[in-house]
């Protein structure tokens, strides 16, 4: 009985046991079930949310302005390709031109794609070999001289890529600029902005050279730029140029072999001129000389035919110009310096009497929709020379060097002290410091290897206490300007000096000079390039120190008034 009792109770407890254990796995099963799709379903959220679009501003973004960056080259290219291909075969204009993709011409009529290839390819008047990128520097100089001509423009310039079309003209490489636009898609295209505003150019400079050439007094008149409202004034600048063209520049019609830059603001033109009124008698004989432009890091090859226009690599090299400045518009001394500092890059044979040729230079730009003709019969005898005066007596020269304590006796403690730099595209750092006196301010260069020397880069006369060269001063009048070089208002008042420097007169409202600037050429370029840092604050100049006070010291054996001897 006893027996029977305990094997019933040992099977009830493996019983229990088994079902304990038989509940226990179940539990742990539902539980390892639990954390499984607990640790499936955090697994899925944050799956989903590292898959979730990015904002706009984060890493997609890079990507894809990667990828519109690219298309838009490829696009780039293409237009360029068929564009050279187009101005060196006119045959081939109106096939190239369906090879277009859909937006690339901007709806541009066929009728004026092949106007403007025409003009390219008689301007050019070599075959397009190759075309390149503008580098860093290139394109800022480009949009700065745009944006000079027309504020408007700046629209255009912000979705611009900036190229070159290049080609060879004995054995020099020469380049025209081409900017092309791009859509939100990043797409590039041939601006139909672009190619009217180059045509309408052209047909203006047709009109305009067409009265000179012509003597056409009443067409000429109508055409001169004047700011001045004096209508004498106005025939007086029209019959001196009238005169000037006449006597002086050789050829018979100005047309596009003359055009050396031609984009949607301006168009500029290189005329060859005599340097003295030519006798029709006297025999012309074939010479060679020379054509400004700037040296060439790389060049394409001038074997390459009409057919293998190919993307370049090339980092350096010049528009067809002869003005320092890439694009800008020439002063009233580039039509001098054309005739007197011309750099000898290449020879080119021309038909000219000994011992020419020479250069005048007129460049037509576009604002608010008008034609502004830049166009003044060449002088020297009003130029200045670097030196700002002060009743007569030298006081600064642009680009002399000075230590601090001579700028403080020369004009006395500056209001404000600044420092800054001027960086490249390549980071390259130039420290400059900016001095603001009563009555003018400095920008001076540290120099190197030299304690507290500077050179002077640049001044701006704020008051007629000075003035420049005995010739500008502030409050000179417009008329009072004209009347020192008819061509003043021309130039925009605006010009390169003897000593190669920039001189800007500003006027006020009253037409009357507000302040005079006078900058290095040097300094001009590296503003145009570079980015300008924060300035800071600086102490370069200071308060001249207070004397101590002397002490007289007696004799031995005296006494003095005021001091005391010591005795023995």
């Amino acid at each position: 009985m006893n027996k029977r009792v305990a094997r019933d109770a040992y099977f009830l407890i493996v019983i229990v046991a088994i079902a304990v254990l038989a509940i226990s796995a179940f539990i742990f099963t539902r539980y390892l079930e639990d954390q499984t799709r607990q640790s499936v379903e955090v697994s899925t959220f944050l799956s989903t949310e590292t898959s979730k679009p990015k904002p706009s501003n984060q890493a997609d973004q890079t990507t894809t302005g990667t990828s519109q960056s690219i298309i838009g080259t490829s696009y780039a290219n293409e237009i360029l390709q068929l564009l050279a291909e187009s101005i060196n075969e006119e045959s081939q204009i109106e096939t190239n031109y369906h090879e277009f993709r859909r937006g690339q011409l901007d709806d541009i009529s066929l009728e004026e794609y092949q106007l403007y290839t025409r003009l390219l390819r008689d301007s050019i008047q070599q075959d397009v070999e190759s075309y390149a990128s503008m580098t860093y520097s290139e394109r800022k100089t480009t949009s700065a001289s745009i944006l000079q001509h027309d504020k408007q423009y700046a629209d255009f310039l912000e979705t611009a890529s900036f190229h070159w079309l290049e080609f060879h003209r004995e054995d020099e490489l020469m380049r025209f600029p081409v900017l092309l636009s791009q859509n939100e898609d990043g797409q590039s295209y041939l601006s139909r902005e672009w190619v009217r505003a180059c045509l309408e150019l052209k047909n203006f400079s047709t009109l305009y050279f067409g009265a000179f050439l012509e003597q056409n007094f009443e067409a000429a008149l109508r055409l001169t730029y004047s700011l001045s409202d004096s209508e004498v004034m106005r025939a007086q600048k029209t019959q001196s140029l009238m005169d000037y063209y006449s006597s002086t520049i050789q050829a018979k019609t100005i047309g596009s072999p003359e055009i050396v830059s031609l984009r949607m603001d301006s168009i500029t033109f290189r005329i060859p001129i005599l340097g003295e009124p030519r006798d029709p008698a006297q025999p012309v004989v074939a010479t060679t000389t020379t054509i400004a432009t700037e040296p060439t890091s790389t060049e394409s090859s001038s074997s390459a035919s009409a057919s293998d226009v190919v993307p370049s690599e090339t980092e350096a090299g010049s528009e067809v110009q002869t003005t320092a400045e890439p694009s800008s518009t020439p002063t009233a001394s580039d039509s001098t310096s054309i005739e007197t500092e011309v750099t000898t890059s290449t020879s080119v044979t021309t038909t000219e009497e000994i011992p020419g040729p020479r250069y005048h230079i007129v460049t037509i730009y576009k604002n608010n929709g008008n034609f502004v003709p830049v166009d003044a019969v060449p002088a020297a005898n009003w130029q200045t020379a670097k030196t700002v005066t002060a009743r007569g007596q030298r006081m600064l020269e642009v680009s002399a060097k000075y230590s601090s304590e001579q700028l403080r006796d020369l004009l006395g403690m500056p209001r404000e002290q600044f420092r800054f730099t001027l960086s490249t595209g390549e980071f390259e750092k130039e420290e400059y410091i900016r001095l603001v006196f009563e009555d003018a301010e400095l920008i001076v260069f540290p120099m190197p290897n030299l304690q507290d020397v500077y050179g002077l880069k640049s001044v701006t006369l704020l008051s007629n206490r000075f003035s420049l060269g005995d010739t500008f001063r502030i409050g000179q009048s417009l008329d009072q300007l004209l009347e020192i070089y008819l061509y003043m208002d021309t130039i925009s008042f605006n010009y390169t000096d003897l000593n190669n420097n920039n001189v800007q007169l500003t006027l006020d409202e009253k037409q009357t000079i507000s302040q005079i600037y006078i900058m290095n050429n040097e300094y001009r370029s590296d503003v145009l390039l570079k980015d300008k840092s924060a300035e800071l604050p600086l102490e370069l100049i200071k308060p001249t120190p207070t004397p101590l006070p002397t002490t007289t010291v007696a004799p031995s054996g005296s006494e003095t008034a005021g001091s005391s001897a010591l005795k023995p």
